[in-house]
């Protein structure tokens, strides 16, 4: 089942289905423009967005696996128990961001992080010190994702 947002302002919060979806399993819920702030509580499998949209704010109860479809990249992110689907995880990383207790797939964003660290940089040139060379992961993955870089 399909969940249109037929009029919206420019900060949207959904944290309940209407009536007659709340038995019902929701399949994709689309979001129109103007949005521009979406904050998100209501399970659904695919989550559609507009070029409008600037920050997201979803969180769950429990994993819940959604596929995100961004028009355009966002300013800002913030998800709590969510598994990321499909081919969106690489498009998730905002300027701002802040992912908690999220998995790709079903596995740790963590593992999935350092998997393409490994991928794109050779670890020879990092220094050894493990907290150091964590922060640089992490910030060199981010940059390469935040330059437009495809997964």
């Amino acid at each position: 089942m399909e969940y249109i947002i037929e009029h919206a302002e420019k900060t949207l919060e959904l944290y309940d289905p209407p009536e007659y979806l709340r038995n019902t399993p929701i399949e994709t819920i689309i979001i129109p423009s103007p949005v521009e702030t979406l904050v998100l509580d209501i399970p659904c499998k695919v989550l559609q967005l507009p070029n409008t949209l600037k920050v997201l704010d979803i969180t769950h109860d429990t994993q819940q696996a959604i596929d995100i479809k961004l028009a355009q990249p966002l300013d800002a992110i913030y998800m709590t128990d969510v598994d990321i689907g499909a081919d969106s995880l690489w498009s998730l990383f905002a300027p701002k961001f802040r992912l908690i207790n999220c998995t790709y797939k079903g596995v740790p964003l963590s593992e999935v992080i350092e998997a393409k660290y490994k991928e794109l940089f050779d670890e020879s040139t990092c220094l050894n010190t493990e907290s150091l060379v964590s922060s640089l992961k992490y910030g060199a993955i981010i940059n390469k994702i935040c330059s437009n870089m495809t997964a």
